[in-house]
Formats: C-alpha cells, sequence, structure tokens
C-alpha cells in the first residue's frame, strides 16, 4: 500500500504495534522519511502512548471481582424472594377476595338468623386456610 495521501492514525497505531503486513510497514516508513506532518503526529503518538505506559493506575485489591459478583448474586437472589413473596402475597388476597365474594353472594341467599357470627366463620376460615398456607410454603423452601 503506498500512501498517496498521510496515513490515517489508525495506520500509524498498527505501524507503532508493528501490526502491519511487511508491504505496509515499508509504505509508511518511506512516507514517514519524507513527511514531516506524518513524522511529528508519530512522534506525538509515541509520546502519548510512553506517557500512559508509565502511570501508575491503582489495582484493585485481591478478591474484589469475587466479591462483586458475590454482591451482585445476593442482590439478584434478593430480588427474586422479594418477587416470590410479591406473587405469594397478591395470591393470598386474590384467593382471600374470591372466597369473601363467595361467602358474600352465600349470604346475600341465605337469611341466617345470627348473620354476625356466620361471617366470623366464613371469613375466619379463609384466613386460617391462608396462615396454614404460608406455613407449608415456607416450610417447602426451608428442606430445600
Amino acid at each position: 500500500m503506498i500512501f498517496k495521501m498521510h496515513p490515517s492514525e489508525e495506520n500509524l497505531w498498527d505501524y507503532f504495534h508493528n501490526e502491519l503486513t511487511a508491504d505496509n510497514k515499508e509504505s509508511i516508513e518511506n512516507h514517514l522519511s519524507g513527511c514531516d506532518q506524518c513524522k511529528e503526529k508519530y512522534n506525538l503518538l509515541i509520546k502519548d502512548e510512553k506517557f500512559f505506559q508509565n502511570m501508575d493506575f491503582p489495582h484493585p485489591p485481591k478478591g474484589f471481582a469475587t466479591k462483586i459478583v458475590d454482591k451482585v448474586v445476593r442482590r439478584k437472589e434478593k430480588v427474586e424472594k422479594l418477587w416470590v413473596s410479591t406473587f405469594k402475597v397478591a395470591l393470598y388476597l386474590s384467593l382471600l377476595v374470591l372466597v369473601g365474594a363467595l361467602i358474600w353472594i352465600m349470604d346475600s341467599f341465605t337469611m341466617d338468623i345470627t348473620p354476625y357470627y356466620s361471617s366470623i366463620i366464613w371469613y375466619g376460615i379463609p384466613v386460617i386456610f391462608l396462615v396454614l398456607m404460608t406455613k407449608y410454603f415456607d416450610q417447602k423452601k426451608l428442606e430445600h
């Protein structure tokens, strides 16, 4: 590749890192020997590269990546538990509303003498049912 125009900065980087074919390398060398503008650009590139190579960047402590991954995993587990808990609460509330609606419909058809006591019994049964289901699911979770 003979450069009729100035080589691109990418070509100069590739030349600096010795990533060119022999023909391209020779073309850039010939161009740099005759072009002061590109030679200065290349020297600035070398100067910048050396500056960044000599910089002492801080290194993370040992186990840093492992700690970050562990935190991400724990966070993900917490979010999953939150969604499961939210779903359980929504499910239980839906069941409670459904049973309550069924009881209300049943109570509207029966003219019971003691509606207060029948309501306590009918509304108490779903609550007890939900508490028992919660205990059952929590026990199952502990087994796994």
